[in-house]
């Protein structure tokens, strides 16, 4: 399952958690949450700083296959 976790800050920074993803396609989910933010509420956020989780340079079809171990 697909998570966004967005924090908005009181000083009005934010911070963003993508969970359940595999590979390249969080960055994709992330930079349509940008494009979304920006033309439906004139939200522009610019990224400062960037933390890979060890998921994103796995390929998808790696984590399936370890899914499906598991459940066996």
């Amino acid at each position: 399952m697909h998570e966004v976790k967005v924090t908005v800050n009181p000083d009005g920074t934010t911070s963003s958690d993508f969970s359940g993803f595999v590979g390249p396609p969080c960055l994709d989910e992330a930079e349509r949450l940008r494009q979304i933010l920006a033309s439906r509420f004139g939200i522009v956020c610019q990224q400062t700083n960037f933390v890979a989780k060890p998921e994103l340079s796995q390929a998808p079809q790696q984590h399936a296959t370890r899914e499906a171990q598991s459940h066996e």
